[in-house]
């Protein structure tokens, strides 16, 4: 988006037997525009998380009391996914299913920006035996730019989406589970290396005023620390019902059963009325 405005303010006047007459025009000029007529953002849901890796890509999820940002703001907004449900019915199965991930990233907003140049005149003459004259000129450009914490997050790298995991063939990102069903954890050591069933946050170290570091370490309200090595898990996690799945690409690719359209190359059209 950029933005340009200009404002003008001119005053005449002199002095008359001992009366100073004047007269003043102002005026303001304001345009909004975009800064391109196409934009194109590849997105990325749930499942497929661990490929939005770019600075312009678009993540499935929303955060709980968004608003601005302040010194006293005493914690961010709580972002979830918007990961979908999915109801089977077939032979021998049943039931609601959802995708559940291995792995604990980080999402953000694409990539975005806007500029803002204003631009101020001023003007005054004073006629008479006593005449002045003045000038006053302003300008101020503004850049603003919004999405993923690059400079200074040490914990990007830590907490990000895994496509796969050195050492472990068996590592999945994602896989579906019966949305009610119980299982004990095999895999512990993810959860207590995040701190367990404790509230933790990412800690902040604030070498000057303006420059905030993000660090791998998390703390709890009691002032413990913990650093994180690894944010997958290590074993693949316990369910009674194996739900598997296709992309519309391994399908058209001949994985599936029986001919399929071919809607991954379909293009998708929105209507606006």
């Amino acid at each position: 988006m950029k933005n340009f405005t200009i404002s003008g303010n001119f005053k005449v006047g002199g002095e008359l037997w001992g009366l100073n007459l004047n007269a003043t025009v102002g005026g303001f000029y304001s345009k909004q525009s975009l800064s391109t007529n196409s934009l194109s953002n590849p997105a990325y849901g749930y499942l497929f998380a661990q490929h939005g890796t770019g600075a312009n890509a678009i993540h499935d999820f929303n955060r709980e009391k968004d608003g601005p940002y302040t010194e006293s703001t005493p914690g961010l907004p709580l972002a979830n996914f918007t990961n979908d449900m999915f109801s089977v019915s077939g032979q021998g199965a049943g039931g609601s299913y959802r995708p559940f991930r291995s792995d604990i990233g980080t999402v953000y907003d694409p990539e975005a920006g806007s500029t803002a140049d204003a631009i101020s005149i001023g003007a005054e003459l004073g006629l008479g035996n006593l005449g002045h004259i003045g000038v006053d000129l302003g300008l101020t450009i503004t850049n603003t730019n919004s999405g993923r914490w690059t400079s200074g997050n040490n914990a990007y790298n830590t907490f990000k989406f895994r496509n796969s995991v050195s050492g472990n063939d068996l590592y999945e990102p994602a896989y579906f589970k019966e949305a009610n069903e119980k299982t004990i954890d095999n895999s512990p050591q993810l959860f207590d290396n995040i701190g367990g069933s404790k509230a933790v946050a990412v800690k902040l170290n604030v070498p000057s005023k303006f420059n905030v570091v993000a660090s791998n370490t998390l703390r709890d309200n009691l002032g413990n620390s913990n650093t994180v090595t690894s944010n997958v898990r290590t074993k693949r996690e316990l369910r009674n019902q194996s739900f598997s799945y296709l992309s519309h690409k391994e399908i058209n690719d001949g994985y599936g059963l029986q001919p399929y359209p071919n809607l991954y190359n379909a293009p998708i059209i929105i209507s606006q009325r």
